[in-house]
């Protein structure tokens, strides 16, 4: 069953963002997508550059886990504006849609492939003596100890908290991707951006991160919420 869940945690990685790109296909959307691409790998940077500059090493204790989230924030902030100086980059909420796809192509796609597919190979040769043909057998028996300590549960939370996380992100990149934005969206995203990250890195309790998440998503979808309430109160007449 984890394997499964695996499988389907990676697949999802993959048809998150390109489903978002197929629904919102036009002419152009690979340069949108590449934008998006290109925000991700310039907000690397720059977060890699500030944790240099401060000597941030790790995200072991409280206080590190706490500066990474302000540095991985501002950075996307200052990568998201960066490129709206150039013109034509932001348009409508269609680009946009590209443009996070392409974004989350990279966020989620390529990162959870270099972070699981690792666990994905040991869950497919879960035994010692075929493991032991690669490693040594003392990291065999580790590896396979390792993936047996995951429960199947773990493994389904992380697919939810993707999903959640997807469209939360989604969210905020329409509210500053498009060239009607305003001061007030950049602050949308700045502190909605934190809270996000903050849940994820800071905060131990899964309960508490899922709360955060839901009230996030209920925050960035409330109009396609209370106009679905509105429906079906008057379906319901």
């Amino acid at each position: 069953m984890k394997t499964v869940l695996l499988i389907i945690f990676l697949l999802l990685s993959l048809v998150l963002p390109l489903s978002l790109a197929l629904f919102n296909k036009r002419r152009g959307m690979v340069a949108s997508m590449a934008i998006g691409a290109a925000i991700y790998v310039a907000a690397t940077v720059i977060t890699n550059f500030l944790s240099l500059a401060t000597k941030l090493e790790g995200l072991e204790s409280f206080e590190d886990r706490q500066a990474y989230t302000v540095f991985v924030t501002l950075a996307l902030l200052f990568a998201v504006w960066l490129f709206s100086r150039f013109k034509g980059f932001y348009d409508d909420k269609n680009k946009s849609d590209l443009i996070y796809s392409g974004f989350s192509l990279v966020n989620l796609f390529i990162n959870n492939m270099n972070s699981y597919s690792f666990l994905l190979f040991i869950a497919m040769n879960n035994d010692v003596e075929t493991l032991s043909s690669i490693y040594q057998a003392e990291t065999a028996k580790e590896l396979v100890t390792y993936f047996e300590s995951i429960d199947t549960g773990d493994i389904a939370l992380m697919i939810i908290e993707m999903i959640l996380v997807f469209l939360i992100m989604r969210y905020f990149f329409n509210a500053i991707c498009q060239k009607d934005r305003k001061m007030v969206d950049y602050f949308i995203f700045l502190i909605g951006l934190f809270v996000l990250y903050f849940a994820q890195y800071c905060i131990n309790n899964l309960v508490v991160s899922f709360v955060i998440y839901i009230l996030l998503l209920i925050f960035g979808y409330r109009s396609k919420i209370s106009n679905l309430f509105k429906k079906r109160k008057a379906d319901a007449k």
